[in-house]
């Protein structure tokens, strides 16, 4: 009578292990399509954030280039008194788009440390999902272990 009481014990204990084990599995299947999503996600921040530096870059240089250009605009505008209006427009156009690619760059910037936040946002949160993952793994195995113990006996 003892024995099949333990055995019923044990029968439940399986069950309920079986049970345990099929929740895990699911919810591990469940954390690796989030942790390929979230991966997916970092990639494309990483990318956009990769074109936006690249822009920056770029806007930068062309503003280099309007620094230069406003430069001998006003040099133009020393030496030519005749056609000092023309040069003065020429100038104002020159700080205008100036002005207006630093607003771009300026804004560029801002959207790249956006996505560096957010970046770095999506790696804290799989490096927090990996780490429950790799608990539960460990607390699975541990009561495998404990089980095939128990069956041993």
């Amino acid at each position: 009578k003892r024995l099949q009481e333990l055995q019923r014990n044990l029968q439940t204990k399986e069950e309920g292990l079986q049970k345990l084990k099929q929740t895990l599995e699911g919810e591990k299947e469940v954390h690796a399509r989030e942790c390929e999503e979230s991966q997916r996600q970092l990639d494309t921040v990483r990318r956009s954030k990769e074109q936006t530096q690249e822009r920056c870059k770029d806007l930068h240089g062309r503003i280099d280039d309007l620094e230069e250009q406003l430069k001998d605009a006003d040099a133009e505008l020393a030496r030519l008194e005749a056609q000092e209006l023309a040069g003065q427009r020429r100038a104002e156009k020159l700080r205008q788009e100036l002005e207006e690619e630093r607003r771009i760059a300026d804004e560029e910037e801002r959207l790249a440390d956006e996505e560096a936040k957010r970046a770095a946002d999506l790696e804290s949160t799989w490096e927090k999902e990996h780490f429950v993952l790799e608990h539960e793994t460990r607390l699975l195995h541990s009561l495998q272990q404990k089980h095939a113990q128990a069956t041993s006996r």
